[in-house]
């Protein structure tokens, strides 16, 4: 059975003992041990107890399967076509350059660099710029802002590829509001002649606001 294997699984995970379990639940010891052995099954209040005390979701704890997967990611792309695409033009003149001039290629390579991340329809920042749910708390960036510059265009990509993202966590215990912004395209691109390739680039982004108990 799931909930009784679980139990012992997460309860040992956190250094319990069934009498440490059952003192904390305020339950016997030997009900503990009736979950465990699968004969008896824990109430509603002690299933949310438990929960909180195994640090574990209620669908895991219940079903062996959590609903999320921590962390979850809210925004990068799934896809890692554009980021190979990136890495394949500005590789292609540096690696020239070793049977030529080296120099000129770095030039190119650049030039093809900046090119790429301000005119192709995609938004690079989307592998840097985005936040996560965590078991305990929500990660973000520490350099989150509504406007980037052109230089944090450039750079940001870079720092993506190099996995050099700069994050802050907050807690759920310290967070007082949270609201979520949805951006709408204004019109349905369904009923529009675009190409699929084109659907790929249109998303409605959305923005957390999440407001501490410090405001």
């Amino acid at each position: 059975m799931a909930l009784a294997d679980n139990i012992i699984k997460y309860r040992k995970k956190n250094g319990m003992t069934q009498e440490q379990l059952a003192e904390s639940l305020m339950i016997s010891r030997q009900s503990v041990s009736r979950w465990e052995l699968g004969e008896n099954l824990p109430s509603i209040d002690n299933l949310i107890s438990l929960s909180g005390l195994l640090d574990i979701s209620l669908d895991e704890l219940i079903t062996g399967e959590p609903y999320l997967h921590f962390p979850f990611d809210f925004g990068p792309p799934k896809s890692k076509v554009a980021a190979v695409i990136l890495i394949i033009i500005v590789l292609f003149p540096i690696l020239a350059g070793f049977i030529g001039n080296i120099w000129m290629s770095l030039v190119v390579a650049l030039f093809l660099y900046i090119f790429v991340v301000w005119f192709y329809p995609f938004d690079y920042k989307r592998y840097y710029n985005y936040w996560s749910l965590e078991k305990k708390g929500v990660r973000y960036i520490s350099d989150n802002q509504e406007v980037y510059s052109s230089w944090d265009n450039l750079v940001m990509p870079i720092k993506a590829l190099l996995k050099m993202r700069k994050t802050k966590f907050i807690p759920y215990q310290q967070m007082k509001e949270i609201e979520i912004h949805l951006q709408l395209l204004g019109y349905n691109p369904r009923h529009s002649n675009y190409s699929p390739g084109t659907y790929q680039l249109m998303n409605e982004s959305f923005t957390l606001k999440i407001t501490n108990k410090d405001e």
